[in-house]
């Protein structure tokens, strides 16, 4: 992280990246339940189907 911080001082990208590297630092955990109450005909796409999507170009 140390390297990073010195990057920073001579590009903008890397400086990015020290905001943004600390929220990687622990797993995200969302629950959908309220979000399911509130949409309940939203149709969720798989890992799968978005990765066929994505190389399809859709």
């Amino acid at each position: 992280m140390w390297l990073f911080k010195i990057g920073s001082l001579f590009n903008q990208q890397v400086k990015e990246l020290t905001e943004l590297l600390p929220r990687y630092k622990y797993d995200n955990v969302f629950k959908s339940n309220e979000f399911k109450e509130n949409f309940p005909d939203f149709k969720v796409t798989t890992y799968e189907e978005g990765i066929r999507n994505i190389l399809k170009g859709d």
